[in-house]
């Protein structure tokens, strides 16, 4: 799972790619629904950030929508 941590840090950063935020919230979602709550802060912090479409359209590429909409 720090393969989805590190890909965050990358989207969210422009770090080799564009500057995506969804794409970042999608990889620090990924890893909660497996259990892993490491990036739960970063997830909440960047979502503030975004639109509720955004943060929305991040849990659906997550496949774990509902993590998505409890930062709404």
């Amino acid at each position: 799972m720090p393969a989805m941590f590190i890909a965050a840090c990358c989207y969210q950063e422009g770090t080799g790619t564009e500057v995506d935020r969804v794409q970042a919230l999608r990889w620090l979602l990924a890893p909660l629904e497996r259990g892993n709550g490491d990036g739960v802060h970063d997830a909440r912090a960047l979502a503030g950030s975004m639109t509720p479409e955004q943060v929305r359209e991040a849990g659906r590429l997550s496949g774990f929508p509902q993590a998505a909409e409890s930062f709404l």
